[in-house]
């Protein structure tokens, strides 16, 4: 509760005791004294207090929703970061698996190259013994 309206809420307060304790000759004018701060109190609330209740909530809301926004695109920026370093790593995979299975095919030519050079020495042995 702000400073304002805690005093308008004891100063009325303490218009309408006083109103009901004293004997005033003029009753009356108590009643008419504590009904004019209410309805001072009653203006200020509606003119004043809540109008700045809802613009700090406003301005608090709109910082929250730009920390948001900018906590979203944050992860945006690291979620395209993380997708490029799985691009990277994807392709290099497919670099080492393909110089594998060069390398790979390339030992099995030599293997059949051996075979076949094995075969050819063992069938030159069987008819020239």
């Amino acid at each position: 509760m702000n400073v304002p309206t805690l005093l308008a809420s004891s100063t009325a307060a303490a218009a309408i005791g006083l109103a009901h304790l004293a004997d005033s000759p003029w009753p009356e004018l108590g009643n008419l004294s504590a009904t004019a701060i209410l309805g001072w109190y009653a203006w200020h609330t509606a003119a004043r207090t809540i109008p700045e209740l809802v613009r700090a909530f406003r301005d608090e809301s709109a910082a929250q929703r730009a920390l948001l926004v900018a906590e979203r695109n944050t992860g945006r920026d690291d979620l395209e970061t993380l997708r490029g370093e799985h691009l990277a790593e994807r392709r290099a995979l497919r670099e080492e698996l393909t110089a594998e299975r060069t390398q790979r095919h390339a030992d099995q030519q030599a293997i059949v190259a051996a075979l076949e050079q094995l075969a050819a020495c063992l069938a030159s042995k069987i008819t020239n013994p």
